[in-house]
């Protein structure tokens, strides 16, 4: 069989199998409850390192010289220099991410209910039908508290970026631990982000009894 035509016969199974699961989901509407006390927790340093990178870089802008170091080459010195308005810029960018956790978050059972191909969630989509309709919410909400999770420490990440910037900028060099922790979070996060979820998924499949 051509490749081509193998990927087409893949991608219209896989389509028909989400369909199908897209029409268990809006036939059974989970009905809304709270976030725990954790997921609450969460959101609340969301906010708070949001909090940070506004405040820090508004008061970089306000205390740094007009022309500033705008690039660092990988010896941590600064190779190109520009206006100071780049810190206005800066958490912009950082806040996109934070932004939409939390948004997610709020409207995560209006996603769940009416608009489930926007989560990537189908091990919980599978076996909906077999978790008991007084938990499923609950579920939901477990689901999305590792997903704050994972968004407070990506919230305190770019913080930590954004403050090894400010030291970069005002000592004339990058912090010697900048390079080490910007490049190897990442992989940590990305690890412990699965990690958790393929925990959650075990939990889940225990009480369905898979």
């Amino acid at each position: 069989m051509e490749p081509y035509k193998t990927a087409v016969i893949s991608a219209q199974f896989f389509n028909i199998k989400f369909i199908r699961i897209n029409r268990v989901m809006i036939s059974k509407k989970i009905h809304p409850e709270p976030l725990s006390r954790r997921g609450r927790f969460f959101a609340g340093l969301i906010l708070l390192g949001f909090a940070g990178i506004w405040i820090l870089a508004i008061y970089a802008y306000q205390t740094l010289p007009d022309t500033i170091p705008t690039h660092f080459n990988f010896g941590g010195k600064p190779d190109s220099y520009g206006d100071k308005s780049t810190w206005l810029i800066l958490p912009a960018a950082f806040s996109i991410a934070p932004l939409m956790f939390l948004l997610i978050a709020k409207y995560r059972f209006t996603i769940i209910n009416n608009h489930p191909y926007l989560i990537n969630l189908p091990a919980f989509f599978m076996i909906m039908d077999r978790i008991p309709v007084e938990k499923r919410a609950w579920w939901v909400n477990k689901y999305f508290e590792v997903l704050l999770g994972l968004g407070a420490v990506m919230t305190f990440y770019f913080f930590a970026i954004e403050y090894g910037i400010y030291a970069g900028t005002v000592a004339g060099a990058m912090p010697e631990w900048f390079l080490p922790v910007t490049l190897g979070a990442i992989p940590v996060l990305i690890l412990g982000f699965m990690a958790f979820l393929k925990k959650l998924s075990a939990e889940i499949a225990e009480e369905t009894k898979i």
